[in-house]
C-alpha cells in the first residue's frame, strides 16, 4: 500500500502541473476496483491537505478506512492535530492503536493526541507502558524522561531512565546521540545530562553534580549541561563556581543575554559590583537586557550603578520613556528626591507611561507632606486630560489623606 500511495502522490503532483484548475467532477465511467481505489486515494490525499477542516475530517475517516496502514493513520492523525481537531484525531489514533498495538509511531501519535485533548496523564501512561515493554528503545525512553522532567515528575523520570539496560545502544538516528553512536546510552553525554537534571530535581545534588560534570567533560560544548551545572552551583550558594561555568557558556555564545545576566548576578553575589557593571558594558545593548540588569543591581541595593544602567537604556535609539519610571524608583530608593522628580518630568504627556508618572509623583509629594505640589501635579494632569477618571479619583483621595473632606465632597 505504501508503494501505491507513493504512486498516487506522484500522479497527483503530475496532474497539478498539467490539469486545469477546476473542482473534481464525478467520473462518468465505471472503474475497476483497483483503479477506483487509486482514484479515491488520489482524492483523499488531496483533501487531507485542504484548508477546509470538514474536508480534512471526511478525508481522514475515508482514507484510514480505505488504507488502514501505519503510515496512513499517522498522516491522518497528524493532519487533524495540526488543524486543532482534538476529538476525531483521538478517535482515529485509538483505532490505529487497536490495529497496530506494537507500533512505536502509533504509540507516539496516540499519546500526542491524548495530550492535545487534555489527557496528559493518559498520554504519559501510554508511553510509559510501551517503554516498560521495550527497554532497548532508548529514543522513546529518553523523550519520555524529558516529558516527566517538564512535568516536574522527577521520580517517574528516574524510574524510566533506569529501564535502559547497561549495554543499550541508540535505537535510531537522534540528534542527541549523533556524536556518540557507538557507545552505550548510559555513557552518552545526553543521558548523563538528563539523569543529572533528574537527580537534581530529587535533591540528590552530589550525584547530580558528578553526572553533569561527566557530561561536560565528554562534550565541553554541551551548553544545556553547562547551564544545568551552573544552576546547581547557583542554587546552592556557590557563585564562584557558577560564574566559572557561565563564562564557559559565554565562550560558546557571547550574544546570549541570559548568560550575561547570570554573570552579573553571580558577580553581585560575590560582592563584585564593579565587575558586574563591566559585564553590563560588554553585554548586548538591548532595552530588555539593560532593564533586567538594572533590576539586579537594585535588588542588591547598588542604586547608583542601577541608575547608570538605566541611563544607558534611556540613551538607546527609540527607547521607551517608561525607562524614566525605573530611574525615578531607583533615585527614590537612593534617597535623592529631587533627581527622582526630575526623571518623572522627562516623560511627555503623550507617553503611555504618563499616567503612572503622574500617580508616582502624586504619591511621592503626598508621602513627603508636600500637599500643594501634589495638588498642582494632579491639576496639571487634569488640564491635559480632563476626562481621565483616575486623576479625579486621585484628587479626591488626596483631599481625604490631608483631611480636606469638604473639598473632596464637592468633587464626588
Amino acid at each position: 500500500m505504501c508503494l501505491l500511495l507513493s504512486l498516487c502522490l506522484f500522479c497527483f503532483a503530475w496532474g497539478c502541473f498539467f490539469a486545469p484548475d477546476r473542482a473534481h467532477e464525478q467520473a462518468e465511467w465505471s472503474l475497476a476496483p483497483a483503479a477506483e481505489e487509486i482514484y479515491n486515494l488520489l482524492l483523499l490525499e488531496q483533501s487531507i491537505r485542504s484548508d477546509d477542516l470538514e474536508e480534512v475530517k471526511r478525508a481522514a475517516r475515508q482514507l484510514t478506512e480505505l488504507d488502514p496502514s501505519e503510515d496512513t493513520f499517522v498522516d491522518a492523525v497528524n493532519a487533524l492535530m495540526f488543524r486543532g481537531e482534538k476529538t476525531l484525531s483521538l478517535e482515529i489514533a485509538r483505532k490505529a492503536h487497536l490495529q497496530h498495538p506494537e507500533s512505536k509511531r502509533i504509540h507516539l501519535v496516540y499519546a500526542e493526541a491524548m495530550m492535545q485533548a487534555g489527557r496528559i496523564e493518559d498520554g504519559v501512561d501510554l508511553l510509559a507502558a510501551y517503554a516498560a515493554g521495550n527497554p532497548y528503545d532508548t529514543h522513546i525512553i529518553m523523550r519520555l524522561a524529558e516529558l516527566f522532567v517538564r512535568l516536574k515528575q522527577f521520580g517517574r523520570a528516574n524510574e524510566i531512565l533506569n529501564l535502559i539496560p547497561a549495554d543499550a545502544r541508540p535505537t535510531e538516528l537522534d540528534p542527541s546521540f549523533d556524536a556518540w553512536p557507538d557507545i552505550p546510552v548510559r555513557k552518552n553525554p545526553q543521558y548523563l545530562y538528563l539523569k543529572g537534571k533528574v537527580l537534581a530535581g530529587l535533591n540528590k545534588l552530589r550525584d547530580a553534580e558528578a553526572l553533569l560534570k561527566q557530561a561536560v567533560d565528554k562534550d565541553p560544548r554541551f551548553a544545556e549541561a553547562l547551564a544545568e551545572l551552573a544552576f546547581l552551583y547557583e542554587n546552592n550558594k556557590r557563585p564562584a563556581e557558577a560564574l566559572e561555568i557561565y563564562n564557559r557558556l559565554l565562550d560558546l555564545d557571547s550574544s546570549n543575554p541570559s548568560v550575561w545576566l547570570r554573570i552579573i548576578y553571580s558577580e553581585l553575589q560575590l560582592g563584585h559590583a564593579d565587575n558586574a557593571f563591566a559585564a553590563v558594558e560588554l553585554g548586548p545593548p538591548s532595552l530588555s537586557f539593560l532593564l533586567q540588569a538594572g533590576q539586579l543591581f537594585s535588588s542588591y541595593k547598588q542604586w547608583l550603578l542601577a541608575e547608570r544602567v538605566y541611563l544607558k537604556a534611556a540613551a538607546l535609539p527609540g527607547a521607551d520613556s517608561e525607562v524614566f519610571l525605573y530611574l525615578f524608583l531607583t533615585a527614590m530608593d537612593s534617597g535623592n528626591f529631587d533627581r527622582a522628580m526630575n526623571y518623572l518630568g522627562m516623560i511627555p504627556p503623550e507617553s503611555p507611561a504618563y499616567e503612572r508618572a503622574v500617580l508616582y509623583k502624586l504619591q511621592a509629594f503626598s508621602n513627603a507632606g508636600r500637599f500643594d505640589e501634589a495638588m498642582q501635579t494632579v491639576d496639571e494632569a487634569l488640564q491635559k486630560f480632563p476626562a481621565q477618571k483616575i486623576f479625579w479619583l486621585s484628587k479626591v483621595s488626596l483631599y481625604h489623606v490631608h483631611e480636606k473632606y469638604t473639598e473632596a465632597e464637592l468633587l464626588i
